[in-house]
Parts: structure tokens; C-alpha cells; sequence
């Protein structure tokens, strides 16, 4: 949702063409059925995503995202040489993210 959110502003501002945001709704989905684990919402979840709520300045949407990169970078720890890397352009939840132990990425660092 946050892509697609951060891409269709950009759409509707005029900095992103339709044709060039139809490619990049289209890679989304073709990673998100074949690059990223789904991970159900469910009540542990939320339990940890209103304990991150409770700690840091999130809103409700980052929290759950927060708790979900939490919950499976715990199941990364058993995968030698494989690090989950929190990827967001909020400079904000990026710092929370770090604090909360993990690695972090601002896609607006690159060109």
C-alpha cells in the first residue's frame, strides 16, 4: 500500500506519467507474488505493532509494518548470511526502525 500510495501522489502531481506508473504497479505486483513473504495480521501482531505505538511517535499503518519486519526478522535469524533490511523514505520511522534493532534503507538516497 505505501508504494502504491508514494507512487500514485506522484501520479496525481504530474512528476510521474501514467505509462511510466502502469510499469511500476506492474513490477509491485509481479515481486509481490514472487519476491515477498505475506505475513497475516493477526493478534500477536497487533499486540506488538500497539507496543511500538505505545514507545514511538508511529501512525497505526507504520506500526504494523514495523511489527511485521520485527516478527520475520526474528525468523531470519536461524538463515546464515540473510539480513532483513527495513526499507522505507520516512526518515522518521527509519530511525524507530533502527532502534528497534534493524537494518535500514532510504530509497531517496539514490539516484
Amino acid at each position: 500500500m505505501e508504494v502504491h500510495s508514494a507512487f500514485a501522489r506522484r501520479l496525481r502531481d504530474g512528476s510521474l506519467s501514467a505509462q511510466r506508473f502502469d510499469l511500476i504497479a506492474q513490477k509491485v505486483r509481479e515481486d509481490f507474488e514472487n519476491e515477498y513473504r505475506v505475513i497475516d495480521v493477526d493478534q500477536n501482531l497487533i499486540e506488538t505493532a500497539t507496543e511500538l505505538v505505545m514507545q514511538h511517535p508511529l501512525r497505526a499503518y507504520d506500526s504494523v509494518q514495523l511489527a511485521s519486519a520485527l516478527r520475520f526478522q526474528s525468523t531470519l535469524v536461524s538463515v546464515p548470511d540473510t539480513q532483513l533490511v527495513f526499507v522505507s523514505a520516512d526518515n522518521r520511522l527509519l530511525n524507530i526502525a533502527h532502534s528497534e534493532g534493524l537494518a535500514i534503507d532510504n530509497p531517496n538516497n539514490y539516484p
